[in-house]
This record gives C-alpha cells, sequence and structure tokens, in this order.
C-alpha cells in the first residue's frame, strides 16, 4: 500500500510574522489504528517520539535603545560653566550641569520643579525634597509635603556640602528633577553661552508620563537609592571652553517669537529670560521678582520662565519598545517572557516590564486607518551580548501558549485518516504501525500529542 505525503498549512490566528505551522497528511492510508503500512511512497525516515516545551509564538518590530528620554533645563538663565560628557551617568544627589559657577543638582522625582521653596511651602516638588534630603543623609523631620523649620535646617546643611549660600531656600533652579539616575545623550548647551539651545527642542516636559521607562530602571518615584551621596564638585570642567559663535546678550525687551512651551521658537541669539535682571545678579532670579516664586501650591507654575534646554537625558539601562496590535493584548503581559532578535541574529532572553493602556492608531494621510497598538517595553536578561546597539531595529518573538513537557512530534509526522482525524505511523518490531493521535498545540515545527498509544522513545515515521 502505498502512502502519499502532502504538505497542509495549518490555520492560525496571530500578531505579525509568525512562525510557520505545517503539517503532513496522507491520503489513501490506513483507517485502522492498528494497521501495518509499508514504507513508500518518500518515507524514508524516522524521528523519536520525546517530551518537549512548545511555545506558540508571534513576531513583531521593535527598537532596542535607551528609554525615557527627558531634558535638563536651565531655569537661572546665566552662563554655562560646566557640563558632563555624553555617555556619562548621572546619579541623584550629584550636578548634572553648573551655571555661573555655581551647581544645579539632580535630584530624583517625576514632578518638575518650578519654584523657588521655602518655609511654609506645600506640595509633591517639596516631598520630593525631602525623600532626597533624607536619602543623601540631611535629616528634614516628617518626610511628607509641608516645608518646615526642618526642612530648611537639613537644606542649609546641603547647602554647606555644595558651597552653596547657606539660606534654607532652594531656589528655582538650583536643582533638576528626574526620575532616577541618568545618563546624559545629548549635549544641547554650550559652555561660556547662556542656558541652553535645542533649537526646536521642548521647554518643559511632562514629568507624569514615562511612556517607556518601567518601574526596575530607575529608583522609585521620588526617592534616592541609599547609597548616594553627594559627590565633591570637580574645579576643572571636563569639556573645554569655547567661544560661542554668537554672543549672548540681554534683551532690552522680551523677543516677540517667545511664544508658550509648546511652540516656543528660539531666538536667533541666545537670549536670558525675562525676568532676569540685566546686571546677573549672581545668575539668580531674586526671591519674589517673577511668577515663578509663586507661593501658590497647585503646581501650575503660574507662567513661570519654562527655561532653555541644557542637555538631554535617558534612562541609564536599554530597553526595547514595540507596538503590539490591540486585539493581540493577550500577548503582551507584565512579566512574560519575550525573545529579542538583534542584528546578526543573536537572540537575548528579555522580560515585559510595560504595558500601555492606551491605544494608538492612525495610518497615514490617504491610507486610511491603521490597526490600533499598544507600548510594550520589554527589558533584557542582560546587555552584554547587545555591544553597543542603540536606536538598533530588532524583532521581538512574543508567547501566545506554553505547553512544557509534552510528547512532541514534527508535524510532518501527521497523516490524515481517510475516516477523519490523524495518526501517526509508529514503528515497532521493525514495522510500522498507523496509531490514532489527537493533535494538541503547534510550534516550531512540532506537534503536541495527546492520546495513550504513542509513548516517549517510540520512532515514527517522517517523509525526507
Amino acid at each position: 500500500r502505498s502512502r502519499r505525503w502532502a504538505l497542509v498549512a495549518l490555520p492560525v490566528a496571530g500578531l505579525g510574522a509568525l512562525a510557520a505551522v505545517v503539517v503532513a497528511s496522507g491520503v489513501g492510508g490506513g483507517a485502522g489504528g492498528s494497521g501495518a503500512s509499508g514504507g513508500g511512497g518518500g518515507v524514508r525516515g524516522s524521528e523519536r517520539v520525546a517530551r518537549r516545551t512548545l511555545v506558540d509564538s508571534a513576531t513583531v518590530d521593535g527598537t532596542l535603545g535607551y528609554g525615557s528620554s527627558r531634558p535638563a533645563l536651565d531655569r537661572r538663565g546665566g552662563t554655562l560653566t560646566w557640563l558632563p560628557r555624553t555617555g556619562a551617568t548621572i546619579h541623584p544627589g550629584e550636578r548634572i550641569f553648573a551655571v555661573d559657577g555655581d551647581p544645579v543638582i539632580l535630584l530624583d522625582g517625576t514632578t518638575p520643579a518650578w519654584r523657588t521653596m521655602k518655609v511654609g511651602d506645600e506640595g509633591a516638588d517639596v516631598l520630593q525634597l525631602e525623600r532626597n534630603l533624607a536619602a543623601l543623609g540631611h535629616d528634614p523631620g516628617t518626610v511628607d509635603d509641608e516645608y518646615t523649620a526642618a526642612t530648611a535646617a537639613a537644606v542649609r546643611a546641603w547647602q554647606d556640602d555644595w558651597g552653596m549660600a547657606e539660606s534654607g531656600r532652594v531656589e528655582l533652579g538650583d536643582v533638576v528633577f528626574l526620575p532616577g539616575a541618568r545618563r546624559v545623550s545629548k549635549l544641547t548647551g554650550t559652555l561660556g553661552e547662556s542656558g541652553g539651545g535645542g533649537g526646536n527642542a521642548p521647554a518643559s516636559w511632562d514629568g507624569g508620563q514615562l511612556q517607556t521607562s518601567f518601574a526596575t530602571d530607575t529608583a522609585p518615584t521620588g526617592t534616592v537609592p541609599a547609597t548616594t551621596v553627594p559627590t565633591t564638585p570637580e574645579t576643572t570642567p571636563q569639556t573645554t571652553p569655547t567661544t560661542p559663535q554668537t554672543q549672548a546678550t540681554t534683551p532690552q525687551t522680551q523677543p516677540q517669537t517667545r511664544t508658550e512651551p509648546q511652540t516656543q521658537t528660539q531666538p536667533s541669539a541666545r537670549t536670558t529670560p525675562e525676568t532676569q535682571p540685566s546686571d546677573r545678579d549672581g545668575g539668580r532670579t531674586p526671591a519674589g521678582s517673577g511668577p515663578a516664586d509663586s507661593d501658590s501650591g497647585d503646581g501650575s507654575g503660574g507662567g513661570s520662565n519654562p527655561g532653555t534646554e541644557v542637555l538631554q537625558t535617558t534612562a541609564t539601562r536599554r530597553v526595547v519598545t514595540a507596538q503590539v496590535d490591540a486585539a493581540d493584548q493577550t500577548l503582551a503581559r507584565v512579566g512574560a517572557r519575550a525573545t529579542v532578535e538583534l542584528p546578526g541574529g543573536r537572540r537575548l532572553a528579555g522580560r515585559i516590564v510595560k504595558v500601555g493602556t492606551v491605544a494608538s492608531g492612525g495610518g497615514a494621510p490617504g491610507e486610511g486607518d491603521a490597526d490600533p497598538t499598544v507600548p510594550v517595553t520589554i527589558r533584557l536578561r542582560s546587555e552584554r551580548g547587545a555591544g553597543r546597539l542603540d536606536q538598533a531595529p530588532v524583532i521581538v518573538e512574543l508567547a501566545r501558549e506554553t505547553r512544557r513537557n509534552v510528547l512532541a512530534v514534527p508535524v510532518t509526522a501527521l497523516i490524515a485518516r481517510a475516516g477523519g482525524g490523524y495518526a501517526v505511523s509508529v514503528v515497532r518490531g521493525g514495522r510500522a504501525h498507523d496509531v490514532p493521535v489527537q493533535p494538541g498545540l503547534f510550534a516550531d515545527g512540532y506537534v503536541e500529542l495527546t492520546g495513550g498509544g504513542v509513548r516517549a522513545g517510540d520512532r515514527v515515521q517522517v517523509p525526507r
């Protein structure tokens, strides 16, 4: 009796480029469950039945890079006198840049600095400040959102560490709140110039929208690792000052191109903010001289100086970001494993650490709407195999279903029975017998077998 093997594509709903799932079916095979069958018609080999872990997966395109991009802003408007090098890591409690010789300190937090903080103030920014002071070894008393005399005493001790005037107040521009340790990705300001450049770079940021960050990437919101302490400021700049091509000037009137932060365009010459005194009183805006010094605790800023961008920062670890069709959200679960294929074919293990809750979509004009997607963030188990890749295209493999320790054979071993259902041709005692089986999960060219007729170690016929 001859057997004819044919390849039949098995329909499987999925996402992206699914691994091909193919079954081999035979036409004219024996209908019985124990009948002997000869090995002709292209049957030229056999495979051993073994227990395997099968994973039904889907692939999507992704990008490997440093996540959580955020700018650091100069709120003083003085001259930049120290900048870190690109690629440097700045920890909470360390200076991130210097203006008029005074350090601007990075503190951990997601609420931007928007006012001078002093005794009597209340708000989320005060809570962030007190958490940082406590982590840096300066006791602010009860850590809450109220700026008290104890807070002022802790601030004076902190200011003494940095050689600042011990005022007990934190002036607008003394600190920059950003989430956790930061990596300097780009310098937009230049030594010797006034404030930052940035061209059309945003003049402010929404500290509450961390779309590519994840909880394990940085210290918890508003906290600083207990081992972090202020470092002694260096006296020699790491970057050699250069003469700017355009001399900074103090305008008599505010440039007309200055609008709200979201639509702001930079004037051709570097300028100082409107509230900045022309004699550059220490590079600081005097307390109470402008709306940035408002005592209101609503967090609105009341039209305060939006500042200018000095540098861009990112999180300190690389992550993979991808967009998953909203219809396939079950593929993306926080904590689920993922496999990332790098350019060149190397595969790295990862785990999903964040899944967006808002689907976005929309196609190009004239092409109709694209299917809505949700953002997914994946953290690599180890970055060692990723080299120095940044903003690199990758392929992300997400598991749809996993079956562990199941009996499995190559899908090409399946035989379609004349009366319906499937069988495999098991070789025992030198003869092949068709044994009925129930196919389970198909994955990676294998199929799960259920039913008691096949055992681990059996050999089944397959076409070669």
